[in-house]
């Protein structure tokens, strides 16, 4: 059963719901600034480094559609697992101050789970799976250690990783709200209203000052149109 138009504007205008959504925003405002410096703290960077670096020696297999799909089955199955809150209630319960041996138990933790030799078939030996792996786990252990120490504001792990993982896609963030519309123009149909300091994926396609991106509302990709006045460009 819809509800009707009248009811939802009532609902909109409503001060006490108004202000709920207020919280809401200043809520994701201070997890997205909480994130942000998170990952730009020196011993994350150096880790951050050393993964990509390790991403970059496996280019050859990463690129091969076959093991594309079987690396995005086994992330997302990492993922949920991860996400479970009888894992996260194990892991507190057993973190130690050194971060080495947190990371040897949530390696461990996950290995009880799944078989990672049976989940990851389409690598060509053992060497190269075991360095995907490595740079993986660790990637995954960064975003949960944010993620425990932020649980009043982070309460679902996989929203955490989908939301840093299109921040790494990013090229671009808005400076303000701004309309993603269906076309590039001011009289074409709003999609959404993206909220400022929203990561865009930016597309090389330019209109008149408008510029096509794709953006993440809610673990959803959208495309669209937005301003170029609106968004800055974030050098790779």
């Amino acid at each position: 059963m819809s509800i009707p138009l009248s009811e939802i504007e009532k609902l909109t205008k409503n001060p006490e719901w108004q202000k709920n959504i207020q919280i809401i925003n200043q809520i994701l405002i201070n997890f997205q600034m909480g994130l942000t410096s998170f990952f730009n703290k020196p011993e994350v960077q150096q880790t951050l480094i050393a993964i990509q670096n390790a991403s970059i020696a496996l280019n050859k297999y990463l690129n091969d559609p076959r093991v594309q799909k079987n690396l995005q089955n086994f992330q997302m199955l990492v993922v949920d697992i991860v996400n479970n809150q009888n894992f996260q209630k194990n892991y507190i319960n057993n973190q130690k101050i050194d971060n080495k041996e947190n990371f040897i138990f949530f390696e461990e933790s996950i290995r009880d789970e799944i078989n990672f030799s049976d989940e990851l078939q389409s690598f060509e030996n053992e060497e190269e799976k075991n360095k995907f792996l490595d740079f993986f786990i660790q990637f995954v252990f960064i975003i949960f250690m944010f993620h425990i120490d932020n649980l009043e504001v982070t309460s679902d792990f996989k929203e955490t990783y989908v939301y840093y993982l299109n921040k790494i896609e990013s090229k671009g963030v808005t400076i303000s709200r701004v309309n993603l519309r269906e076309a590039p123009n001011f009289q074409s149909e709003s999609i959404i209203v993206i909220p400022r300091n929203t990561p865009l994926k930016v597309y090389k396609e330019v209109t008149n000052g408008w510029i096509k991106v794709s953006v993440n509302i809610n673990n959803i990709d959208l495309d669209g149109y937005v301003s170029e006045a609106y968004i800055k460009k974030v050098k790779n």
